[in-house]
């Protein structure tokens, strides 16, 4: 990477180190009181993402002013910082007056839609080892898709202290690498800025847990990378669909298996609860830190077999084996007796 986006991911770490220590200071946004389903037993602040999401916003403002990055698919990144900062909203507003799951859901689509509908949308499935033409409509509604659960399975990550700030920062630390190698200087910058506050945010959030960042973080984090894996795919980079889902596999395959294990139990999936793997590791293993570091460590695996076959170094099936690896531990996790 230029001296540029390390210098980027530097700026973006003091601030938001800086930022968050005074949020701290000042009691956070709110508290987040344990209940039967929380991971937690003490009384925290809550809404520290704030601190990060100001600090990518306003880096990626003052990068767009400055004239960083031209043509179609660098706008489109400036558009995805804007969906990504609305998506904080949402959430911001939820940490203070709950909103139900259908009217979250809903918003949530809407804004998806206007996204795509300013084109982007996918064009072609690639999957590395494969690639297939989609015609525009199914595109789209894959691309809103994909935009919406990824936004939301982060959220639901977020259980445990730092499991989706350290899984979060690796994943855009890649996508920051790709688009900088791809030709995508913008996308790589805001990438850059991501990876570089969520490490500033991080030792308030681990491994003890002075602060939570809330919804508003984590709905933040889910629609920025899941705007990024579009734009890459899609953009000169041509960083395959299946090396996104590759890195993202842990935070992917935890929720989305999860959820259906509900679903055939047949509970209330709009409903909280403590059944993700990782939660029930943390209870099994009576540690968050341990689980939280497995956690990225296979994310950070999955990020180097992404990279090593986006790079021609290794070949796509290693990224099969690695989400298959990943999918099948996780089922294994939801079979486990709860502790």
């Amino acid at each position: 990477m230029s001296p540029l986006f390390l210098a980027v991911t530097v700026v973006a770490c003091a601030s938001s180190a800086a930022f968050t220590s005074l949020v701290v200071r000042t009691g956070g946004l709110s508290k987040d009181v344990p209940n039967a389903r929380s991971s937690h037993a003490t009384v925290t602040p809550r809404g520290g993402g704030v601190s990060f999401v100001l600090t990518v916003i306003a880096g990626a403002g003052a990068l767009i002013v400055s004239g960083l990055g031209e043509g179609l698919f660098e706008a489109r990144a400036a558009g995805m910082v804007l969906l990504a900062a609305t998506s904080a909203g949402i959430g911001l507003v939820d940490d203070f007056v709950s909103l139900s799951s259908r009217s979250r859901l809903l918003i949530e689509m809407t804004l998806a839609s206007l996204f795509v509908a300013c084109g982007m949308r996918w064009t072609a499935l690639d999957l590395g080892v494969a690639e297939w033409a989609l015609p525009p409509l199914v595109g789209e509604v894959l691309a809103v898709l994909w935009i919406v659960w990824l936004t939301n399975l982060v959220n639901f990550m977020d259980g445990i202290n730092g499991l989706v700030t350290t899984t979060s920062a690796i994943c855009a630390g890649l996508f920051a690498v790709v688009a900088a190698m791809g030709g995508q200087p913008l996308t790589a910058a805001v990438m850059a800025l991501l990876a570089g506050a969520l490490a500033g945010f991080l030792p308030f959030n681990f491994p003890r847990a002075r602060i939570f960042m809330g919804d508003g973080g984590s709905l933040f984090i889910g629609t920025l990378l899941a705007g990024a894996a579009i734009t890459l795919s899609e953009g000169p980079a041509r960083f395959p669909w299946l090396l996104a889902i590759t890195v993202l596999a842990p935070l992917i395959f935890d929720a989305t298996i999860t959820l259906g294990f509900r679903a055939m139990r047949r509970e209330k999936l709009s409903e909280a609860h403590r059944s993700h793997t990782y939660q029930v590791l943390a209870s099994r293993v009576r540690s968050h830190t341990l689980v939280t570091v497995i956690y990225a460590a296979v994310t950070a695996v999955g990020a180097g077999v992404a990279y090593g076959v986006h790079a021609g170094t290794l070949v796509g099936v290693a990224a099969l084996i690695h989400v298959a690896v990943v999918v099948a531990a996780i089922t294994i996790g939801q079979l486990l007796p709860k502790a």
